[in-house]
């Protein structure tokens, strides 16, 4: 059973302007429609990778009430597909369509990448059935409780402390929704991760209290992850000469003082000072 912890991870990276870096990494922010009867939407990198990138995704602004993910898949040299998708959950609206939706991604190449200011990142991907999931609500594909599990990653290099991890789903092969604007996102799948280390850490895919396997076996789905040295700062060159600034920021949140929809929000004061607004990926 997951337990929850008094701490909140927050990575902000900055680009100006959005280009592809020097280590393979780009970033830039997104727009998503109101959900319909439309296929997924494609998006395209400002320029080509040498081999298809991790993508990670922040979803930002939403006018919509509902909970809601904004997935990947068909990740390619070029981009890749992303839509909103809802859980099978209660909801005033039936079908679930979602209002539009705003948000930030970055991709970066697997690898290992040393950046000025001591920030190191590890970029890699996992194929995994592990799941975990409110163990009183979600049934496996047996149709008995679920009983989580884990699969754990093992980090090509040591770092000096345990590190922040980003993820992302990367595939949707388990997908049985058709269309975000009238089927719900079944089975629904977030990411979990949990014990990190200097060496690594554990990662499943998350139903939280999402009940829809409905005795269909699960096939691997592939997360994308992002290791990166806390508490950072520092400054590169992108590939057209442009200053890239970046920085992390890990922050420990009292228990008493976590925020919610009806509570003041939390104020991080970042390292870097910036002349326009960052994109960033709390976690």
């Amino acid at each position: 059973m997951r337990t929850s912890s008094p701490l909140t991870a927050f990575l902000a990276l900055a680009f100006a302007p959005p280009a592809l870096a020097g280590v393979d990494l780009s970033s830039g922010a997104f727009e998503l429609p109101t959900t319909s009867a439309a296929p997924w939407e494609t998006l395209t990198f400002d320029e080509a990778f040498p081999a298809p990138p991790v993508v990670i995704v922040s979803p930002g602004a939403s006018p919509g009430g509902q909970p809601f993910t904004v997935k990947v898949t068909d990740i390619t040299e070029t981009g890749a597909l992303i839509q909103t998708w809802e859980p099978d959950a209660e909801s005033i609206y039936n079908p679930p369509w979602h209002l539009s939706v705003e948000g930030t991604y970055f991709a970066i190449v697997p690898g290992i990448y040393n950046l000025p200011g001591g920030l190191t990142v590890v970029a890699g991907t996992v194929e995994t059935t592990a799941l975990q999931g409110d163990e009183a609500v979600v049934l496996d594909s047996d149709g008995a409780p679920l009983a989580g599990t884990w699969d754990t990653v093992d980090f090509p290099v040591e770092f000096d402390s345990p590190p922040t991890i980003l993820a992302t789903i990367q595939t949707a092969n388990n997908e049985r929704g058709e269309f975000a604007g009238l089927d719900y996102s079944k089975p629904w799948m977030v990411t979990a991760v949990s014990n990190i280390t200097e060496t690594g850490f554990d990662v499943a895919l998350d139903k939280g209290q999402v009940d829809d396997i409905d005795g269909i076996p699960l096939v691997p789905e592939t997360i994308g992850y992002v290791a990166v040295t806390r508490n950072k700062a520092g400054m590169m060159v992108d590939s057209v000469g442009a200053e890239v600034l970046y920085e992390s920021i890990f922050e420990t949140i009292p228990e008493d003082e976590r925020w919610g929809i009806d509570d003041p929000q939390w104020c991080l004061n970042l390292r870097n000072e910036y002349d326009s607004t960052l994109r960033w990926w709390p976690v």
